[in-house]
C-alpha cells in the first residue's frame, strides 16, 4: 500500500511541476567528448565501407591471376585494410556510433548505383590482364581520393575527446598515401594489364 502511495505522489509531484531540481546531462561518451555532426557520421561511414569493398575486391583478385607485384600489394592492401577497418569499428562500437552508409536519394544516387555496377562488371567478367588493369586504375582513383578524405577530417577532428578518432585518421592516411605510393609505381610498371 506503501509503495502505491508513494507511485501517487510522486505522479502528483511531477504533474504539478515537476521537480525542483533538473537533471544533469549525463555524459556516457567520456570526459570532453564533442558530439560528430552528420556530415562527420557520413564521412566515417564512407570509409568504412571502403574499407570493407577493399576487402573484398582484394579476395576477388586473388582469384584473377595477378602478377607478383600487383599480387603483393593485393595482399598488404587486404591486411592493412582490414585492420583499419577493425580499428573504425571498434571505435564506433565503444561510442555507439553507425557505420552504416545511407544512400542519398535521387538521380545522383541512381547514377552513382549504375556506375559502381558496371564497374564491378567489367572487373568481374573481365580476363587477368583486363582485371589487373582496371584494378589499378580503380585502386588509384579511390586511394587518392581517400587520402584527401582522411587529411580533411583529420584537420576537422584534431579537437579534444576525440583521441581514438585521430589516431585512427593518422593511421588510415599513412596506410592509404603508401597504398597510392605502391599503386603510382605499378602503374608505371603495368600498363594497360601487361608488362612495360
Amino acid at each position: 500500500m506503501r509503495h502505491w502511495l508513494g507511485m501517487m505522489l510522486l505522479a502528483v509531484v511531477v504533474w504539478a511541476g515537476g521537480c525542483s531540481q533538473q537533471p544533469r546531462a549525463v555524459a556516457p561518451l567520456g570526459h570532453g567528448w564533442t558530439p560528430l555532426g552528420p556530415g562527420m557520421r557520413a564521412a566515417l561511414a564512407y570509409l568504412a565501407k571502403g574499407h570493407s569493398d577493399k576487402t573484398k575486391l582484394a579476395f576477388l583478385a586473388n582469384f584473377k591471376g595477378l602478377a607478383s607485384p600487383v599480387a603483393k600489394f593485393n595482399t598488404y592492401m587486404d591486411a592493412s585494410q582490414g585492420k583499419l577497418l577493425g580499428q573504425l569499428k571498434a571505435w564506433a562500437s565503444r561510442h555507439h556510433i553507425s557505420l552504416t552508409l545511407k544512400p542519398g536519394p535521387g538521380p545522383l544516387a541512381a547514377a552513382e548505383r549504375s556506375q559502381e555496377s558496371a564497374d564491378g562488371d567489367v572487373l568481374l567478367h573481365g580476363d587477368s590482364a583486363v582485371f589487373q588493369h582496371f584494378y589499378l586504375i580503380y585502386m588509384y582513383l579511390d586511394f587518392d581520393y581517400t587520402v584527401q578524405i582522411d587529411a580533411v577530417l583529420l584537420r576537422q577532428i584534431r579537437a579534444p575527446g576525440h583521441p581514438e578518432l585521430a589516431a585512427y585518421l593518422l593511421a588510415a592516411k599513412k596506410v592509404n598515401a603508401h597504398c597510392l605510393e605502391m599503386i603510382r609505381h605499378l602503374l608505371k610498371q603495368y600498363r594497360w594489364g601487361g608488362a612495360a
